[in-house]
């Protein structure tokens, strides 16, 4: 399960169970870890975490760009009104 919150451009994930428990990701919409989207004192950690962060990112890929999707027109909605 995750928890999200952002827009499409730039948005944050926290992975409340498997692998990455507890980690929270600042992402683009290309779903890749990026040292220079994270917060200055997270910008830090090694190569081998950030292919495991790649790793489970590729895996939750299909299931994050349509929710991605999904929040945007929300927001989208709600933002017209």
């Amino acid at each position: 399960m995750l928890q999200f919150d952002g827009n499409k451009e730039k948005f944050y994930i926290n992975w409340m169970d498997g692998d990455l428990v507890g980690q929270t990701l600042h992402l683009d919409s290309e779903f890749k870890y990026k040292k220079e989207l994270q917060p200055i004192e997270e910008q830090t950690i090694s190569y081998e975490f950030e292919k495991i962060f790649n790793k489970e990112l590729d895996i939750e890929r299909p299931f994050l760009e349509p929710f991605l999707n999904e929040v945007d027109e929300k927001w989208q909605e709600v933002n017209k009104k």
